[in-house]
C-alpha cells in the first residue's frame, strides 16, 4: 500500500511537470511511449523482463512474443499481441494517431471517445516485453489532462484500475469497439455544466 501510494505521488507530480512544459514538448513527451515506459521503469522495479523504453524484439529470449493474459475467479482470458517485428512500424502510425489526436482535438464531447481508441491500439499492439497497461494508463491520464478531459479518480496507473471486462472488452475490440468504448466511459469525469 505505501508502495502504491508513494508511485501515485511520483506520477502525479510527473503530470504536474507535464502541465509546466510547453505545449510542443508536453505533445512530444505524451506521444513518445518509450520515454514514458522509461521514466515508470527506470529505478529498476516493477518490470518482469524487457528493458526500460526498449520495444520487444524477435531476438528477445521470449522470442518478441507476447500475451494479454487476465486470470479472474473462472475466467481465463488470453491474446497474443502483434508480432515483435511490426512493433516498431505500428508504434511510429500510433506516435502519429496520438500526436494528431493531441494537436487537433476532436470536439469536447468526442475527446473520451478518441483517447479510449487509442488506449485500445497501444495496449492490442502491447509494444514491450512488461509494463505496458502501466504505461497506457499513464499516456491516457497525461493526454487526458493535455486535452483538459478529466478522469475519475478511479483511474490510476497502479494498481490496475479494471477487471475482466476490461480485458473481454478489449480482445472483442477489433471486431466491435463499442462495447470497450462503453467500458471505459466510467473513468472519465461527466462534464460539470458551466
Amino acid at each position: 500500500m505505501k508502495a502504491a501510494l508513494s508511485r501515485q505521488i511520483q506520477i502525479e507530480g510527473l503530470l504536474d511537470l507535464l502541465q509546466c512544459q510547453s505545449r510542443d514538448r508536453r505533445i512530444q513527451f505524451i506521444c513518445d511511449a518509450r520515454a514514458l515506459h522509461r521514466h515508470l521503469f527506470s529505478h529498476g522495479r516493477g518490470l518482469t523482463r524487457g528493458v526500460p523504453g526498449q520495444y520487444r524484439k524477435s531476438s528477445d529470449p521470449d522470442r518478441g512474443s507476447v500475451c494479454v493474459l487476465t486470470r479472474t475467479r473462472g475466467l481465463h482470458l488470453q491474446s497474443d499481441g502483434l508480432a515483435a517485428d511490426l512493433v516498431g512500424s505500428a508504434m511510429r502510425n500510433f506516435r502519429d494517431q496520438m500526436r494528431a489526436v493531441l494537436t487537433l482535438p476532436p470536439p469536447k464531447d468526442a475527446v473520451p471517445t478518441a483517447l479510449t481508441h487509442l488506449l485500445a491500439e497501444f495496449v492490442l499492439i502491447h509494444p514491450f516485453s512488461d509494463g505496458n497497461g502501466r504505461t497506457a494508463r499513464l499516456m491516457l491520464l497525461a493526454a487526458a489532462r493535455h486535452l483538459v478531459c478529466p478522469m475519475t479518480p478511479e483511474w490510476t496507473v497502479s494498481p490496475r484500475p479494471h477487471g475482466a471486462g476490461f480485458s473481454v472488452a478489449l480482445l472483442a475490440y477489433k471486431r466491435s469497439p463499442e462495447p470497450f468504448v462503453a467500458y471505459m466511459r466510467r473513468f472519465f469525469a461527466p462534464e460539470v455544466p458551466k
